[in-house]
């Protein structure tokens, strides 16, 4: 499921997107709250105070 993730946080446009089989979004979602996502974002809005882009 880590690489659909990364794919899909790739992806500039819905349009952009498709799937050649289902997977469950479910999952998919509950990656947002894992404890590396958090600390990524975090991160990044660190650096953007600093005025870097991530």
């Amino acid at each position: 499921m880590g690489l659909s993730f990364v794919a899909c946080s790739r992806v500039r446009s819905l349009s952009d997107l498709a799937f050649s089989e289902y997977f469950d979004f479910n999952r998919l979602a509950k990656l947002a709250n894992s404890p590396v996502i958090q600390e990524k974002i975090v991160e990044e809005r660190r650096l953007a105070v600093l005025g870097y882009e991530a």
